[in-house]
């Protein structure tokens, strides 16, 4: 089994992937590399099972043991991009209304964004209902093989639709079809992705239309790093706009004339 993770939303949340099965001879792993990201302060989780070969009843027990570990360190834990064999166990099972599952990565964020801000408001989101019913479950599941279907071949295309979220609290975060990248947006308009460059058009708050556009295409602007005013990081601008610096959220524009405002 291989374990990786990848640390995004200013370092306070991850998103973990198992490469091969979570069962019992591997859970013990698994459990270790979770809780050594809840040492270094990183209390949400987003756990990616699209390279999860299956998960065992001590797998599934392991989800439930780190779920309340997290909650109880005031984190959250979410899915996604569960195969759909796992889906119906779960389901079955009765785990659907224990752990908060979500159709994609965009989805997830969402999730997890929403929830940072209720953490900073103070507020714990209560259970799912019947969660206590269903995690006293876990004791004699059998274990439980999920078999992934090859993806259907998808043609290239320049341009991809990403939903922003339907509740407007202010700002919303998108994935660049890039990098995967999240990104913070606050109104409708054009942005530039800090990571790959690749640019974002926001419209209605509901679609993103992003495409990859070379130096050359903008309009003569060339390209300006821009060292932050706030934290000093430098970011890359190929054209004129409003930014956010990816580090701090410091606001700045960008004119034609590549002059800078903070």
């Amino acid at each position: 089994m291989v374990i990786k993770h990848t640390e995004i939303l200013d370092k306070r949340a991850a998103v973990v992937e198992v490469e091969g099965p979570l069962d019992s001879y591997t859970s013990p792993d698994f459990e270790d590399y979770i809780n050594q990201l809840l040492d270094k302060n990183i209390l949400f989780i987003l756990f990616d099972g699209g390279t999860m070969d299956y998960v065992s009843s001590e797998g599934i027990g392991l989800f439930l043991f780190l779920q309340k570990k997290i909650s109880e360190a005031n984190g959250f834990f979410v899915m996604f991009n569960v195969a759909d064999e796992a889906m119906t166990l779960y389901r079955l099972l009765g785990f659907d209304k224990v752990f908060r599952i979500a159709e994609s990565r965009a989805d997830a964020l969402q999730i997890m964004d929403r929830q940072m801000e209720l953490r900073e408001k103070g507020i714990t989101e209560e259970p799912l209902p019947g969660a206590a019913e269903a995690a006293m479950a876990t004791a004699d599941i059998a274990a439980a093989p999920v078999e992934r279907p090859a993806p259907p071949a998808v043609p290239e295309t320049k341009e991809k639709t990403v939903k922003a979220p339907q509740e407007d609290l202010g700002s919303s975060i998108i994935e660049c079809t890039g990098c995967r990248s999240p990104i913070r947006v606050y109104h409708d308009g054009s942005y530039l992705c800090p990571y790959c460059n690749t640019e974002i058009t926001v419209m209605n708050r509901n679609t993103a239309r992003q495409s990859a556009r070379p130096a050359s295409e903008a309009e003569g602007f060339g390209a300006l790093v821009v060292e932050c005013a706030k934290c000093r990081s430098l970011i890359r601008i190929r054209k004129a706009g409003a930014y956010q610096c990816p580090d701090c959220k410091a606001k700045f524009t960008v004119s034609g004339d590549q002059t800078v405002r903070f």
